[in-house]
């Protein structure tokens, strides 16, 4: 930093009369180790994590910043820029204590954050983040103890926040929709569609105070409540038609029985509506069961010829080539069994599906929203690399899985990261030419392998996937 500076106060007579362009190469020079430490700070959310620290950093880097601007002093300049970069070096330090200390805390915000509680429970995000500021700054301070304390009681709003977060984002629209229902009066008109909304409704913030993660149940309930509340204003809307005189009973019932005869005109049927409600309804179905059959069929005669075509034209081949194919054939079991005999059970699994061969890793494991590989998989990455070699010249595509836990968006992220994480180790670690090319995709909860509504199964969904094509 000494001789950057030293550098620049040769220049600064220069710089009083300089363009812009030059003025922002000083700038750049003069400024790129504070940036450096500032960087690093931001990089573990140090202004999070160490507000006390940062914050008095951020003010020396932005009275630094104004001094610039004014062509003050360089010894002033410089004076704030490395107690700024100190300041920062100090909150990345802090923050490295508060990770480990404060975890639960923190992995509890994180849990807020991803389900968006600053904007659907704002109040609870902002009390949630006092609390953590005090934790935060407390632990700066040296009072680990209070700083623990302090901390629990965040962790708990920070909780509470993603559940009303998850409730209002997924319920608000069903929760409004009900309301108005039952503001119109459906009860009346409709009491058993409006219910059946009312209890929807109720069952989906059931699901989610049990499971706030499993979000596939109380969706499907919000959606349901939606319909029958929806349905229930209909209905309202309709009856109070009728009741009010301005629609008569004979209109509402051919309004009804209008749309079912479209239906039967297009199957060219002529249907009856003077006796029950479901005799109109019985040739419309028989009529569909009658295509749906002509369909499945018509699509197997084409599968029979088509598979025909394909034997045929095989034929003349196959006697000749049968010898090839075999040697061919027995080459890739041995291939795969050799790759079988690298791991254990509890490391990997081999799968064939086609031509390709799966490696499922179930060994490889990364810490919860972490997409860095720790040291100690680093000997089943050298066993991966030994089966890759089995191959001749292979494409790889490295898929990453997650469980149905938490976002969409999130778990998509996070598996496209761990994939490339295991890409980036392979490419740097196994030499050129070892494969043709290597590839890698997230796929998020999007492929599940097992039922995502047990703790197992979930465990088998979080994995990584290495598929080898030769």
């Amino acid at each position: 930093m000494l001789k950057t500076i030293q550098t620049i106060a040769c220049a600064i007579t220069v710089f009083l009369s300089a363009p812009a362009a030059f003025a922002d190469e000083i700038q750049t020079l003069l400024f790129k180790e504070v940036n450096e430490s500032l960087l690093r700070a931001n990089e573990v959310k140090a202004n999070t994590l160490a507000p006390t620290s940062y914050g008095k950093a951020a003010d020396l880097y932005r009275s630094a910043q104004e001094k610039f601007d004014k062509n003050a002093s360089i010894d002033s300049i410089k004076k704030d820029l490395e107690s700024a970069k100190a300041l920062f070096a100090k909150a990345a330090k802090a923050s490295a204590i508060a990770d480990v200390t404060l975890v639960e805390s923190i992995q509890a915000r994180n849990g807020a954050e991803a389900a968006e509680a600053e904007q659907h429970a704002p109040e609870q995000w902002r009390d949630a983040e006092v609390k953590f500021a005090e934790a935060a700054k407390r632990l700066e301070a040296g009072n680990s103890k209070s700083a623990v304390r302090i901390a629990e009681n965040a962790e708990a709003l920070y909780e509470a926040a993603e559940l009303n977060a998850i409730k209002n984002h997924y319920l608000n629209s069903a929760r409004d929709l009900v309301a108005k229902a039952e503001k119109v009066k459906a009860n009346r008109f409709a009491p058993e569609t409006l219910t059946n909304a009312q209890q929807a409704l109720a069952q989906a913030e059931k699901s989610l105070d049990e499971n706030r993660y499993d979000l596939d149940q109380p969706r499907a309930l919000a959606k349901d409540a939606l319909y029958q509340a929806a349905h229930a204003i209909k209905i309202t809307e309709t009856a109070r038609k009728v009741d009010d005189d301005d629609l008569t009973v004979e209109q509402l019932v051919l309004a009804m029985e209008a749309p079912v005869q479209s239906i039967g005109d297009t199957l060219d049927l002529k249907l009856a509506f003077d006796g029950s409600l479901e005799e109109p309804i019985e040739p419309v179905q028989e009529a569909i069961k009658v295509l749906q059959k002509d369909s499945a069929e018509l699509v197997e005669r084409n599968s029979q010829l088509v598979a025909l075509e394909a034997q045929m034209s095989d034929l003349e081949n196959r006697l000749g080539l049968q010898s090839d194919r075999l040697a061919r054939q027995e080459e890739r079991e041995q291939k795969i069994a050799s790759v079988e005999g690298l791991f254990t059970d509890e490391e990997a699994i081999v799968l064939k599906k086609g031509d390709s061969v799966i490696l499922r890793m179930i060994g490889l494991n990364f810490k919860s929203g972490k997409s860095n590989i720790d040291a100690e998989y680093f000997g089943l990455l050298r066993k991966v690399m030994t089966a890759i070699n089995s191959f001749s010249n292979p494409n790889i595509t490295i898929e990453g899985h997650t469980d149905s836990f938490g976002s969409d968006d999130i778990n998509l992220k996070l598996s496209s990261e761990r994939a490339e994480a295991v890409q980036t180790y392979l490419q740097t670690n196994m030499e050129a030419g070892t494969f043709s090319k290597i590839l890698a995709q997230g796929y998020g909860e999007s492929k599940p392998i097992a039922n995502n509504e047990t703790a197992d199964g979930r465990r088998k969904n979080r994995r990584i996937d290495l598929v080898i094509q030769e």
